[in-house]
């Protein structure tokens, strides 16, 4: 796959060094995108597997500068972004498209592996907004294995890891995906789901992907709050176990630590 979308790359290349001197390089755009030809394949374009191929290309083009990615297509055959009938319910690669959008700046960040990439089955993308006031850095990680969980250490300079996305289905066949153990879909009333406020806590910054799933984890500037907090051992400033369990930054009252406290207190600021 990667090998696919970085031929297009050296197209691109190509076409840029036979551009004559002082004229701007051409926008080159990937056209009519699609899981398989003749109109896809159905449980394969049309399912969660489908997302894997589309999330991983927009990672892999935009490091390579590509500027637009046109998807086929909206509604038709079995790779559509709606699926092919009177209710138009949306396919899996509907979801991620979403996501990316909200999630995913315009400014495309390098990712130093400590493996170098030299692992197939997991990838990794960034990219930051630097035309939002919010200033925040987001990853995509993908984990291709159906047998191996990845456990990750993020980092963004001095961001912090405010909220995670991690998106799984009940088989690679399936059209039901999950954002956070919750099942997307279009409302009674025929609206989307707003995905952006249904990400939990972003807590430590070890990230955990199970197999055949894929994430986005959002960095953010710590809040003024944050920095003017109190979170030393023992200060009012820091959350109790039940307000930690409130706020998603714990799930049990086993995981109750001062060590949680004082870190939510250093990400989110005093607990009000």
């Amino acid at each position: 796959l990667i090998a696919a979308f970085k031929n297009g790359a050296n197209l691109k290349a190509a076409i840029n060094d036979n551009v004559p001197a002082g004229s701007p390089p051409p926008e080159i755009w990937m056209g009519e995108a699609g899981g398989a030809y003749n109109s896809g394949r159905p449980g394969v374009t049309d399912s969660f597997t489908s997302s894997f191929w589309f999330l991983d290309g927009f990672g892999v083009l935009s490091e390579a500068g590509e500027s637009t990615f046109c998807r086929q297509t909206l509604v038709g055959g079995n790779y559509g972004l709606l699926q092919n009938t009177p209710e138009h319910t949306p396919n899996p690669d509907f979801f991620a498209l979403q996501l990316w959008q909200t999630l995913m700046g315009r400014d495309v960040m390098g990712v130093e592996r400590s493996d170098g990439g030299a692992d197939r089955y997991f990838r990794a993308y960034a990219h930051s907004d630097s035309e939002s006031e919010r200033g925040r850095l987001t990853y995509l990680l993908i984990n291709l294995s159906n047998s191996s969980s990845y456990s990750v250490s993020l980092s963004a300079g001095n961001l912090l890891l405010k909220s995670r996305y991690v998106v799984t289905s009940d088989g690679l066949d399936s059209q039901s995906v999950y954002l956070n153990g919750a099942l997307l879909e279009i409302s009674e009333g025929g609206e989307f789901p707003n995905v952006e406020a249904m990400g939990v806590e972003g807590g430590d910054e070890e990230v955990e992907l199970d197999p055949l799933s894929y994430g986005f984890f959002v960095f953010e500037p710590p809040t003024l709050s944050s920095r003017d907090a109190d979170c030393e051992a023992g200060s009012e400033d820091l959350c109790s176990c039940s307000q930690l369990i409130k706020r998603g930054a714990i799930s049990t009252f086993d995981e109750c630590t001062q060590e949680a406290a004082i870190d939510y207190c250093e990400r989110n600021g005093p607990c009000e």
